[in-house]
């Protein structure tokens, strides 16, 4: 056992020792003036004498004749009588009389100047205000349900202060973070948290919870990896951008290169069926300081390629289209005829440029065929932009013609293919669109130029509803006056197609008239008996008739005329076939001959009966 735990253990039990009594305080010594035999002053405090005044004493003796003067002043001036205080008038101020709402508003300022917080009851706040005059001034309801909005709006203010203070105490948090050089994207969170306590930063305590600030130095890490990437990314794609350079300076150093083509054709020229080993020796031998890894080469060297190709096929496209609509736009203005074989476009195209339509038309018998049956109104010019028309074809056609050899021989056949199809697919819409105008006017299809500006009126006079058409105007963009402009060759097409259908429709409902007055005709020859009926009148008639299907089919009007007709062939094939006299198997001697008269005759045959119904 130690000393210290003994002699502890000792006070404890038996009692500690009295302590000596303290000692007295000194006694403060008073200084007096004294004098000598020979009266001489001097100054004493019972342990110490001085010849000088004291400091003390003198002080002592200044403060003393002070009292003594203002003693003798006191006594010398006059009485003061104090004056007794005026009564008050017992006149209270007027309170300000408010009406129930301003006293909600009262009550509700006066919780908000006391700074009544939103989680306070209604007995905390009568403790607190209980004999304030405003909060007296309401009753108990009242006060409970403006405290009630009262804690709502504050609870609105509190929160977007919490919502503020916690913005800011992660900001500041992320800062002391991207401040702390200790910390990296391998750092763990508790050494991190350790550095960051020794700091004793205040944006450190700022953050309530441990469990906040982990997950604020997670968003910091993330953040620290993202950054990292995006630097990584950035300098691989430099290193690809100078490997993709290289590869075209290595290309254009080839002895088989062409100048004239563009970085991608020469690097599919060049390299298309080469190697990467070989690609790869010549790069070292010309670039040594090559930043990617050998994987990385081969990769990039493949997608280099890959996008090169498809920058070509992108290209190849654009030729094709061009082809396409040169072509189009050569159909639609009717320099080129829509059945017009490939392997006369050049000669048709040369034609075309030598002599215009009369001289394709001597030697295209599709074309001749074509201009024969298409209207022309005594129009002969020729249109003024068939030269660019046609030489746009040319072009078009012959820089297709130079991708042959990675599209396909066959691809200006297939090309112009597409256009005729293009071509077809516009005039069955100018057809379908020039239908529905033609049925809205009143015109013959007798003259071009006439249907064309009737269509012009109506399509002015009634813009297209969306009940019109099957396929809608709006959607398909089709106007008249662009089809006038670009398409009058096709628009001429389409008039003979209308003229053509509408003399077939004529045709057709000819027919049907006949036939449905052939069957009515019949009709009334099986209800007409000569001579039962030959006084019989189609008023007599009618009713039986009307039960028939082919009574429906013919006008009125016709059906009298039809039963006329019948009845009078009726009567002139009974007057025709009548003979002169009935005559019978009868003896030579017996036998009538004109002029001789007879007694009486053979027996004439029974009546026919008329049919029912």
């Amino acid at each position: 056992m130690s000393w210290p735990y003994a002699a502890g253990a000792y006070a404890a039990y038996y009692g500690a020792p009295a302590a000596p009594p303290p000692p007295p305080p000194p006694t403060q010594r008073t200084w007096k003036e004294y004098k000598t035999p020979e009266g001489k002053p001097y100054w004493s405090d019972g342990a110490t004498s001085v010849w000088e005044e004291p400091a003390a004493y003198k002080e002592a003796r200044e403060k003393a004749a002070a009292l003594i003067e203002a003693n003798k002043r006191a006594k010398e001036a006059p009485p003061v009588v104090a004056k007794e205080p005026e009564p008050e008038p017992n006149i209270k101020p007027l309170e300000p009389v408010l009406d129930p709402k301003q006293k909600v508003e009262a009550f509700k300022q006066l919780l908000s100047d006391s700074d009544i917080k939103s989680t306070a009851t209604f007995p905390e706040v009568s403790a607190k205000l209980g004999q304030h005059p405003t909060f007296m001034s309401l009753p108990k309801g009242e006060r409970k349900q403006a405290l009630a909005e009262y804690k709502t709006k504050r609870a609105k203010v509190e929160k977007e202060i919490e919502r503020k203070r916690s913005r800011e105490a992660r900001a500041g948090f992320l800062r002391l973070l991207a401040e702390a050089e200790e910390i990296s994207v391998d750092t763990p969170w508790s050494r991190a948290d350790e550095l960051l306590a020794a700091t004793c930063d205040e944006r450190y305590q700022a953050v309530a919870t441990s469990t906040e600030r982990k997950g604020l130095f997670d968003e910091f890490l993330d953040a620290l990896r993202e950054k990292d990437a995006s630097e990584k990314r950035q300098s691989t794609e430099k290193a690809r951008e100078a490997f993709r350079k290289a590869l075209v300076q290595l290309a254009r150093e080839h002895p088989a290169a062409s100048h004239e083509d563009d970085d991608a054709a020469l690097l599919i020229g060049v390299f298309g069926r080469t190697r990467f080993s070989d690609v790869e020796s010549a790069m070292q031998k010309k670039n040594p300081n090559l930043l990617l890894s050998p994987d990385d080469r081969r990769r990039e060297y493949q997608r280099f390629v890959d996008d090169c190709h498809e920058t070509v096929r992108r290209r190849d496209d654009t030729k094709r289209r061009a082809f396409v609509d040169a072509a189009l736009a050569a159909i639609l203005r009717g320099l080129l005829p829509r059945e017009l074989p490939f392997a006369e476009l050049d000669t048709v195209l040369a034609a075309r440029q030598r002599g215009g339509a009369k001289a394709v038309a001597q030697m295209s018998a599709a074309f001749a065929a074509e201009e024969g049956q298409l209207p022309s109104d005594n129009e002969e010019e020729e249109d003024n932009d068939t030269e660019v028309v046609i030489a746009r074809v040319k072009e078009a056609m012959a820089d297709l013609a130079a991708c042959s050899s990675r599209l396909g021989g066959d691809c200006c056949v297939r090309a112009f293919g597409r256009a005729k199809d293009l071509a077809y697919r516009s005039f069955k819409i100018d057809r379908r669109q020039c239908r529905d105008l033609t049925r809205r006017c009143d015109v013959s299809l007798s003259s071009f130029g006439a249907w064309l500006t009737a269509l012009k009126k109506v399509d002015r006079r009634s813009p297209p509803r969306d009940a019109d058409v099957r396929h809608e105007r709006r959607l398909e963009g089709w106007t008249l006056s662009e089809a006038c402009e670009l398409r009058r060759p096709q628009l001429a097409r389409v008039f003979v197609d209308l003229r053509d259908e509408a003399a077939q429709e004529a045709r057709d409902q000819q027919r049907r008239r006949e036939r449905r007055e052939r069957r009515f005709r019949e009709l009334l020859e099986d209800y007409l008996r000569w001579p039962d009926d030959k006084n019989a009148t189609y008023e007599d008639l009618e009713p039986s008739l009307a039960r028939h299907s082919a009574y429906d089919g013919v006008p009125r009007g016709r059906r009298r005329e039809l039963f006329e007709e019948v009845l009078g062939a009726l009567k002139e094939r009974a007057t025709a076939s009548q003979p002169d006299r009935w005559t019978s198997a009868v003896s030579d001697n017996d036998r009538w001959s004109p002029g001789v008269a007879v007694e009486e005759g053979p027996e004439a045959p029974p009546p026919k009966k008329a049919r029912e119904g």
